[in-house]
């Protein structure tokens, strides 16, 4: 995880940052809202991952799925709030207009 906070944070965060803000309109504009596709297919993936190293340093099942769950949601709204400071975008709510 930190290699790949790393690697956004050069490729994506590196521009100036602003004063934290919602973008209402952009990510429809650009992506179609694929951003909100990426963060639950990114989220999805690493709570599997995390899922999965729990499981095998010992946790029980169930235990393993909910931290995985928590750790994977953790990190996506921070990517979401870091989003929020970049001068392009911003913290990206639901919008269909």
């Amino acid at each position: 995880m930190g290699v790949a906070y790393y690697h956004v944070q050069n490729a994506w965060w590196s521009e100036n940052s602003r004063t934290f803000h919602i973008d209402t309109k952009n990510d429809y504009t650009y992506a179609k809202n694929i951003d909100k596709l990426g963060h639950f297919l990114g989220g999805n993936i690493s709570a599997e991952l995390l899922q999965a190293q729990l499981t095998w340093a010992g946790l029980k099942k169930r235990q393993a799925y909910f931290y995985g769950f928590l750790m994977s949601t953790s990190v996506q709204m921070f990517i979401e709030f870091k989003d929020g400071f970049a001068p392009t975008y911003g913290f990206s709510i639901v919008t269909g207009n």
